[in-house]
């Protein structure tokens, strides 16, 4: 789609559940937005990442890893700023 508005609407609706999924663990739900629910239960099988998400640094897709790198420092910024 290229209407912005609809594009923020279905983002951040879709993260909502997200967050709601992963029972409020931001770093599982910002992975799984980026790399797939599926994914992200893959790599907690197999003891990849852990459960809580306290150890994003293991995720091996150079992609998904820098995204959630990326927005986890800019979230910490916009908090500090606000």
């Amino acid at each position: 789609m290229n209407d912005p508005e609809t594009n923020i609407m279905l983002g951040t609706k879709y993260f909502t559940k997200l967050v709601a999924y992963y029972d409020g663990n931001y770093n599982l739900a910002i992975t799984a937005y980026n790399a797939g629910i599926g994914t992200v239960a893959r790599w907690i099988d197999e003891g990849i990442i852990k459960d809580d998400g306290s150890d994003i640094e293991n995720i091996p897709y150079k992609e998904t890893n820098n995204y959630v790198r990326k927005i986890i420092k800019n979230y910490k910024v916009y908090k500090d700023l606000y």
